[in-house]
């Protein structure tokens, strides 16, 4: 059974330009007060040390700070000392060679007296998925976290400033309706579950500016025939989101087999097409019902 959709597609069109979507603060969380940040990239990029650790143990030291990274039954156990004077933050990246990628959240030290910050993390330039432990010590401290064996996605900020020679084509088919800021590289990506998580964490923050994303949408479908429908927060959904922090957001499958598509600092074209799938996904629903009651 078919039924007139236009007037209603001219009043969604004219509303989605003024219709809100889902945002977050844009603040960023903050580990401490250190104003010292050690990164340890060598558990992640080295491969020698990426080859010890996967099968033993490497320890790495950076501006006069340890860490050690060990396989033991069941986990992984890392060990981390702040001989400095002073407080130091600690982010430690590791490749998914040495342990699989899984969001964790707050993982208690040992001892009880730190708290590490322990995320899946996705590279989209290099299409990869590792982990981030995030903690600090203060002078002269040491810690161990050993949480049970254990995904984040880091969106695409731009480097350099791009060559300024692209072409017509390129620059017609990268126009976009509004003001919005040119600092993200690619502002939609899809992605899905996996054998090993059912989850997938978003991270909305530079690292290296600090700037975060402080909106963004979602839609997901459940096969490729199926409509997109809106990601809310209804644990009961194929998948639903959840808030992580103020620059992580968390997407939960329930469904295996569905797929999502996530778009950062959306254009007002953008939102009209989300506001306009939302509404198309409500009229298949209400089409199935009637249709059953003829059937």
């Amino acid at each position: 059974m078919v039924r007139p959709r236009v007037g209603l597609l001219v009043a969604v069109l004219l509303v989605a330009t003024v219709a809100p979507t889902l945002a977050i603060p844009a603040t960023a969380s903050t580990q401490s007060d250190c104003s010292t940040r050690v990164t340890y990239d060598a558990f992640r990029f080295d491969n020698a040390t990426v080859d010890a650790a996967a099968n033993d143990s490497a320890t790495v030291t950076a501006q006069n700070t340890e860490v050690r990274v060990e396989q033991a039954t069941g986990f992984l156990r890392i060990n981390a000392s702040n001989p400095n004077g002073y407080c130091v933050e600690f982010r430690v990246n590791i490749a998914p060679e040495i342990v699989s990628p899984a969001e964790l959240g707050d993982v208690e030290s040992n001892d009880g007296n730190r708290t590490a910050g322990w995320h899946a993390v996705h590279d989209f330039e290099r299409d990869e998925t590792y982990t981030q432990v995030v903690f600090t010590l203060g002078p002269g401290e040491t810690a161990t976290f050993a949480p049970s064996t254990v995904r984040v996605k880091s969106l695409s900020w731009t480097g350099e400033v791009k060559d300024t020679g692209s072409s017509w084509w390129e620059s017609i088919s990268n126009f976009s309706i509004g003001d919005e800021e040119e600092d993200l590289e690619k502002r939609t990506y899809r992605f899905s579950a996996t054998n090993t998580t059912e989850t997938v964490t978003i991270s909305l923050q530079n690292e290296s500016t600090g700037k975060v994303v402080d909106e963004w949408q979602a839609m997901y479908r459940t096969s490729n025939a199926s409509s997109w429908r809106p990601v809310s927060t209804d644990s009961q959904a194929p998948v639903f989101y959840r808030q992580v922090d103020d620059y992580r957001v968390q997407f939960v499958f329930n469904d295996p087999d569905a797929e999502v598509r996530f778009t950062a600092r959306p254009t007002r074209w953008d939102k009209m097409q989300h506001q306009w799938e939302s509404w198309n996904a409500g009229t298949d629903v209400i089409d199935d019902f009637l249709d059953g009651l003829f059937d």
